[in-house]
């Protein structure tokens, strides 16, 4: 009798024991729902949009297509670890390093059996040119390399804490993996969901109808049809182009209050020694360089020219760099003024200092004529023909 008593005295506690656990439960969940379903839909869209997968994952899936890909994430930005690994990969003949000014670069500027990679965006300060060739293997380092320059590398005025930086040893890694965890992601990008969404920038059903059968990575590849192609060249969007007064007026402002690359400055940097590094490394390695200033807007450089004459380093720094390029027998042009390359109005311009796909097929033309090496690869009277005949101001090829 006492050993019966005992087990339903311990059965009782143990239902007791599941009763108050189950209330507790029940309690937290009511507790937490809000914040679950404030966050459900946002962790379902980053999950749809391929937004929380790895670069390296990101690659395999590229890889595995089947077919060209368009890689633009909205909430990460992995840019020189991407581009470094899509160089690997593809083992490119011709190179096309620089910043974002040199992403208008396309493969079918070039013969058929060429292979090239456009890993524009992969640097941005002057050393990591060199240090972005440094990651490749030796065995795999491009026979050709395209790099266009950026005016500002040779501002006194411009980031000037990281040139010192750079000059004690101190500077960051730019082509290390940065891991970022899909909580993470979503704890700090959860409000931007809802605000793309309010906007009509995000459409959940267009995503959920696309999931699966796709090849865009990234949501502003899948809904704005913006990235970074398999050439290694960037597709902006309808959306981003549409918005041309905005993209002008940027520029302007940034003039105006003499800040974010358009700082003013009268005397130029003397930064040579680390384009020397560079230069040296390629001669070592027997890639041969071809070298640019990139141009501006018509607007941007009238404005920098004309209205505002702090800007003279400008007009010092081909001077500068020319008998740099020339000591290594190596080709080097100056485009900062667009009207060089032929254009005549800023309608072929992405923005005051990014220019069109079909400016860069004029870069490409310019400094084929200069580089004898260049004009093997390339068939100019073709390129010249597209020249001529593609109507839309942007775009050469339809992709």
């Amino acid at each position: 009798m006492g050993t019966t008593t005992v087990y339903l005295f311990s059965i009782l506690r143990i239902s007791l024991v599941i009763n108050m656990a189950r209330k507790f439960f029940i309690k937290i969940f009511i507790l937490l729902f809000p914040f679950i379903a404030l966050l459900a839909y946002p962790a379902l869209v980053i999950i749809l949009a391929d937004e929380e997968i790895s670069v390296d994952r990101a690659l395999v899936l590229e890889l595995n297509a089947g077919q060209a890909t368009l890689y633009g994430p909205a909430f990460t930005n992995e840019v020189p670890y991407y581009k470094l690994q899509k160089t690997i990969q593809n083992n490119p003949d011709v190179l096309i390093l620089g910043t974002s000014r040199v992403m208008q670069f396309r493969s079918g500027f070039f013969q058929q059996h060429v292979k090239m990679y456009n890993s524009g965006g992969a640097v941005s300060y002057l050393w990591e040119y060199k240090d972005f060739l440094q990651n490749i293997p030796k065995q795999s380092l491009p026979k050709l390399i395209i790099i266009g320059i950026d005016q500002w590398q040779f501002n006194p005025n411009w980031r000037s804490d990281r040139f010192n930086a750079y000059k004690n040893n101190i500077q960051p890694e730019p082509f290390v993996r940065i891991e970022h965890s899909f909580l993470n992601i979503l704890q700090t990008n959860f409000w931007k969901i809802y605000k793309y969404t309010f906007r009509g920038q995000i459409n959940f059903l267009n995503l959920l109808n696309k999931s699966g059968e796709r090849h865009e990575v990234g949501l502003t590849a899948i809904m704005d049809q913006q990235g970074f192609r398999a050439d290694g060249s960037y597709r902006y969007g309808d959306r981003f182009l549409d918005n041309s007064d905005e993209r002008y007026n940027d520029v302007r402002r940034r003039i105006e209050k003499n800040s974010n690359l358009f700082e003013r400055s009268q005397n130029t940097a003397d930064r040579k020694s680390m384009l020397k590094d560079f230069l040296e490394f390629c001669k070592q390695n027997g890639i041969h360089v071809i070298a640019f200033l990139p141009p501006y807007s018509l607007d941007s450089f009238e404005i920098m020219n004309n209205l505002y004459p702090d800007y003279k380093y400008l007009s010092d720094i081909a001077g500068v760099l020319k008998p740099v390029f020339s000591r290594y027998n190596f080709t080097f042009v100056d485009f900062t003024d667009p009207a060089v390359l032929g254009v005549t109005n800023d309608s072929e311009m992405i923005d005051g200092f990014h220019g069109s796909e079909k400016t860069y097929l004029r870069v490409i033309i310019r400094l084929a004529e200069a580089d004898e090496r260049l004009r093997q690869l390339v068939d100019l009277s073709y390129l010249r023909q597209l020249l001529d005949t593609r109507p839309g101001p942007l775009y050469i090829f339809g992709d």
